[in-house]
């Protein structure tokens, strides 16, 4: 007698149906894949701390208190991703891509 929405499930349904006929990785954007790649080759852990940061609305603080870190670390992370790679995190399209990709790498990892 449990009750679940359809919107709690949009995404895996989503993907369950696109995976059929693409591989859902072609669907991450360049600027996910560039900041996994840098912390893959650095030893970083900008990806993370740029996704809750754009999960938190682009607060700095909230992004802090969720991963357990100073907001300075946050924002150094954001200033690093705008300015060194180049990312918008201003620009909607951009938030919106960033965290589509990390939907998709989280279905992915549960697969």
């Amino acid at each position: 007698n449990e009750l679940h929405l359809y919107c709690d499930f949009l995404y895996e349904d989503l993907f369950t149906t696109l995976e059929k006929e693409m591989p859902l990785s072609m669907l991450k954007c360049a600027d996910y894949l560039r900041l996994q790649s840098y912390d893959t080759q650095h030893k970083t852990s900008y990806c993370p701390m740029i996704l809750t940061y754009l999960e938190q609305d682009c607060n700095a603080t909230h992004a802090a208190n969720a991963l357990y870190l100073h907001r300075n670390t946050i924002r150094k992370a954001v200033a690093f991703a705008e300015e060194q790679l180049g990312i918008h995190l201003a620009d909607p399209k951009v938030k919106q891509s960033l965290l589509l990709s990390k939907k998709i790498n989280d279905y992915l990892a549960t697969k």
